[in-house]
């Protein structure tokens, strides 16, 4: 019999008629939708990035920037003597907030001072209504005017401005006031950070910001016949060790890492998705074999061969995973939408501002959905199909009901487990190493795995176990509790599914948790201000505003004020790597707050800092360069390399790339910096902290355009922000739950069609609908309730991977291990509730049975 009429005759009657093979199409059609979605999305926001990186970099070939921040204007001297250098463009930049107009006085602008001789040849300016060289030309003309600034065309749409009409950002609590001068279409430049970008003079520039005689970049167009590796080493070498000679795209590789460990973290979570839906066509498979032995028997007797069956069931898994692959990749693109939106503002808020990211579903992300669900069951396909393949005609003739369990190597199952789980702990005892986390996320599906081999021997301990339990309960517990026992190799992979997705859900809750906590106590040592003053725009990711330090001076003069502590915050080079230089008055700090430090006495390690070259450095920072407490380190100041004495290592939860603490003292001397970015006011006793929020907030606020908070608002806006980074994480795992509860209605299903003929004899000896509808249900609650007591102890080792290895590789933070309590409950009721939920549709289909087909259900 050809391979052909199988599948026209047999499989495809299969498939399109029974009801489980399209629970289990939608099931991996979810499952494959999770993880597209994330692919499209994480694909949608790099490619908004790096289209913004290469529309600010345009045809430059290297880039000058300060180690210390902004340098002395006089290299451009030195570069115009390099014959390997052929253009020259200096730039000057700053990210302030807009104050007019009222629309967008909730916006950053970046505003870049450009140098309109040489700009031209860097990047593409397209101003609207302008067509030819000349007449762009004199349209650059126009910036000459020190209140003129160019803005895009998305911006002035949005905002209702046109030519001529004013616009005023706030810098150091000052107002500065522009007129529009030109408009450029959203190309290229134009539509960086979703069109908030304008252009001025750079001399226009340096004056309005503070800047004379200072620039922030230098982009350079070097002579395509020279190595780039030793120009840069060339360039170094003539300019000093003030600056620092790169590529425009190593300016981002600090940002991609990040953005690469916080994607890669998705991925591996969207892909427990993949992994309840591998079980889901495994069990589909796995019990259709059961229920068509007669009618594999009968194709073994007509002279199908073992490789034939084999081919059928294979296929058939194939199919499922095709078509759920198809389904899924479109389900994806619909559910991607709002995965882009929610993934791009999580990354503006926490790493880089990007442009709305757009929504595209490229032909080679559709290709890899249909072909990952077909990997995924086709690998499910193998062992039922050779299940399949094994059987001989005469037992196959015997029917559904012959010795199904028989053989059941729960022994061997055990092995297995106990080897993946040894295999695990031992990958999770690798060194790490920052930003690799690969022997994490392997030891997490090992962990899984194991767990998985445990669960027909859980099975079958837990139904002996509760034997004593259920013997003076009702009937349905009881007869539930005896198929439970009876029909292992069906439950195992569906509690498997459902015992994955409840324990991936349990550990990132308690991941979640601990890391709430160890924020809470991070922000309650280290920010003890009563009123904690800064900039409207302190929040954003890049906002160059800050305050003069007479502000400070002021408030400190207060009667109802204790102390006010001044903090100031640059970006520094360090390493060739961007580092948050952090400055305070250190003594104010120690007196009031704290810093959790990893070793040594705090008092003295605050002494030695005070008003000295000693600084503190966080623990994200030590353990990515390699650096001790004791270390001697070179800091990039304008004056120089300044050495500076590691005193204290802290814990820190605030940057990703690291942080470093000297004295306020020591900026104003090395960097000449009198302005800060943020007041912590401590009052003093008895002053009601509202009050005094209140008064500090009508008295600078409006005049300096300051935000005052106390510190319980503060750590509120903080632990918002925490929770906004961590929804996308809550609804992948929702939506794996999902698919496994409609593994589980799956499985009922199929039970109630192998125990027609037990279900009839039941109804015709008195049973009532409600009590059949009972023993569907209580045989769900069992299987909720072994998926739970397996997922929380699951879930638990999985949580000590996430916090201690997978964390500590991706983002170097070491956090404090807490498991909420609640966690018991919650996940008790989401097993119970999700497996009353799935059982439903199939109790209501057993109570209705036909006693008359039942009795004679064969």
């Amino acid at each position: 019999m050809s391979q052909q009429i199988l599948l026209k005759f047999i499989s495809l009657r299969h498939l399109l008629h029974e009801k489980r093979t399209w629970l289990t199409l939608i099931g991996v059609a979810l499952g494959i939708s999770v993880f597209v979605s994330i692919r499209i999305a994480n694909r949608s926001v790099l490619q908004a990035y790096h289209q913004s990186v290469d529309a600010f970099a345009g045809e430059t070939t290297l880039e000058i920037v300060g180690r210390s921040g902004p340098f002395n204007e006089r290299l451009l001297i030195a570069l115009r003597k390099e014959a390997a250098i052929e253009k020259i463009s200096p730039l000057v930049q700053s990210v302030l907030p807009i104050v007019e107009p009222a629309s967008a006085a909730e916006e950053m602008l970046l505003l870049m001072g450009i140098d309109l001789l040489q700009e031209q040849d860097f990047r593409d300016y397209e101003i609207q209504g302008e067509s030819d060289e000349i007449e762009i030309t004199s349209a650059f003309e126009k910036l000459l005017d020190p209140e003129s600034i160019f803005l895009t065309e998305a911006f002035a749409a949005r905002h209702r401005l046109k030519i001529g009409d004013a616009l005023s950002v706030r810098m150091g609590g000052d107002v500065l006031s522009f007129k529009v001068a030109a408009l450029l279409k959203a190309k290229d430049i134009g539509q960086m950070r979703d069109g908030n970008i304008a252009f001025l003079d750079i001399a226009t520039a340096q004056w309005r910001f503070g800047k004379i005689g200072q620039l922030d970049r230098i982009d350079l167009i070097s002579d395509v016949q020279l190595a780039l590796d030793g120009l840069i080493t060339q360039l170094e070498n003539r300019l000093g060790d003030g600056v620092l000679v790169r590529r425009p795209k190593q300016r981002n590789r600090h940002v991609e890492k990040m953005l690469f460990s916080f994607q890669m973290n998705l991925t591996a979570l969207s892909a427990i998705s993949l992994f309840v839906g591998l079980f889901l066509i495994y069990n589909t498979l796995l019990v259709s074999v059961a229920h068509r032995k007669k009618e594999i028997g009968m194709l073994r007797a007509l002279g199908v061969d073992r490789p034939q069956i084999f081919r059928l069931f294979t296929i058939e898994g194939i199919a499922i995973g095709l078509f759920g692959g198809f389904f899924g990749v479109l389900m994806g693109a619909l559910l991607a939408r709002w995965v882009v939106q929610v993934l791009s503002t999580t990354v503006t808020a926490l790493y880089v501002p990007i442009p709305p990211s757009p929504f595209s579903l490229p032909l080679p992300l559709f290709v890899e959905g249909i072909v990952i669900g077909v990997l995924v069951a086709a690998f499910s396909a193998i062992y039922p199909a050779w299940q399949a393949a094994r059987l001989k005609p005469r037992e196959a003739m015997e029917g559904i009901y012959s010795s199904e369990e028989t053989g059941f190597k729960h022994g061997k199952l055990c092995v297995l487990g106990s080897g993946a789980g040894l295999l695990a702990f031992l990958l999770s005892q690798m060194p790490i190493r920052w930003g690799m986390s690969w022997n994490g996320y392997l030891a997490a599906a090992l962990l899984l795995a194991a767990f998985s081999f445990f669960v027909p021997s859980t099975i079958l301990a837990f139904s002996r176990g509760i034997r004593y339990f259920v013997r003076n309960r009702a009937p349905a517990w009881r007869l539930a509790q005896g198929h439970l026992e009876q029909a292992i190799r069906r439950n195992a992979p569906t509690i498997s599914a459902f015992m994955g997705a409840l324990a991936m859900m349990v550990s990132v809750v308690i991941m979640i948790e601990s890391y709430r906590k160890t924020v809470l106590i991070w922000i309650d040592q280290t920010i003890q201000a009563d009123v904690i003053g800064f900039p409207a725009s302190y929040m954003t990711s890049d906002s160059d505003e800050s305050m003069p330090d007479i502000i400070r001076s002021e408030i400190a003069a207060l009667d109802t004020v204790e102390a006010v502590d001044g903090y100031r915050s640059r970006i520094i080079l360090f390493r060739d790597a961007p580092v948050e230089l952090a400055a305070r008055d250190l003594a104010v700090h120690a007196a009031h707050s704290d810093y959790l430090f990893r070793k040594g006495s705090r008092d003295r390690l605050f002494q030695d800092a005070i008003g000295g070259t000693t600084l503190f450095v966080s623990e994200v920072l030590a353990n990515r360069l390699e650096l001790n407490e004791g270390d001697s380190i070179q800091i990039p100041t304008p004056q120089g390399l300044i050495p500076f004495q590691i005193g204290g290592i802290f814990y820190d939860y605030g940057t990703d790339g690291g942080k470093m603490v000297i004295d306020r003292s020591q900026i104003k001397k090395y960097w000449q910096d009198q302005q800060i970015d943020a007041l912590l006011v401590y009052i003093k006793e008895g002053v009601d902290v509202v009050s005094l929020s209140q008064q500090l907030r009508s008295q600078w606020g409006t005049r300096q355009g300051l935000s005052f908070t106390t510190q319980r608002d503060f750590k509120t806006e903080i632990m918002a922000i925490f929770d906004q980074t961590f929804l996308i994480t809550y609804a992948l795992e929702w939506i794996a739950i999902v698919v496994a509860l409609l593994g589980i209605a799956n499985t009922l299903f199929v039970s109630i069609l192998e125990r027609q003929r037990e279900i009839g004899i039941l109804r015709s000896i008195g049973a009532s609908q409600p009590q059949v509808i009972r023993i569907v249900l209580a045989e769900a609650v069992y299987m909720g309730l072994i998926g739970n007591l397996i997922a929380l102890v699951c879930g638990f080792f999985l949580s000590l991977l996430l916090i201690f290895v997978i964390n500590k590789a991706s983002f170097g933070w070491t956090l404090q291990f807490h498991f909420p309590p609640e966690i018991l409950l919650h996940s008790f009721i989401v097993a119970i509730g999700t497996a009353l939920l799935a059982a439903f549709l199939p109790a209501r289909k057993a109570a209705r049975t036909d006693l008359k087909e039942a009795i004679a259900y064969e």
